[in-house]
């Protein structure tokens, strides 16, 4: 009995995850707002999260995610840079509180509502920054 919960509650949690969704179950809004914010990009990875749908693809050679909801609303776009690139006080918070560990990846994000934020990506986990570099939080997978 236990052992039938718990593949029960794995099944029930797992919606919750990200999953790659087929471009032709991606809805008509959501695709036409794509189409309209990147009308020279003509094939990306699509994944549905949270009731979100995000498409990943390359850009100019950078990798570019686009979130948008269910209506076809952006959300935000995060693109791949260079981790120097993040802000000195990012760099700073990073040095004094995660000492000995490498920022794996580092990605500049523009939501819908006009904030940008940095992350940068250590041991598995996205470490978040305001505009000016100011920590906000850690996101875990």
């Amino acid at each position: 009995m236990k052992k039938l919960l718990l593949v029960a509650l794995m099944f029930a949690i797992t919606p919750s995850f990200a999953h790659k969704t087929d471009h032709e179950k991606v809805p008509a809004a959501v695709k036409k707002t794509f189409h309209d914010n990147f009308p020279e990009i003509k094939d990306g990875n699509w994944e549905k999260e949270h009731g979100n749908y995000e498409i990943t693809f390359k850009q100019d050679g950078q990798k570019v995610s686009a979130t948008y909801d269910k209506n076809g609303t952006w959300l935000e776009t995060e693109k791949t840079i260079s981790t120097k690139a993040l802000p000195a006080a990012a760099n700073t918070y990073i040095e004094k509180n995660c000492k000995g560990n490498l920022v794996h990846a580092a990605s500049v994000i523009k939501k819908a509502n006009g904030e940008t934020n940095y992350e940068a990506r250590i041991k598995r986990k996205d470490y978040i920054f305001d505009a000016e570099g100011k920590f906000l939080k850690i996101e875990k997978d």
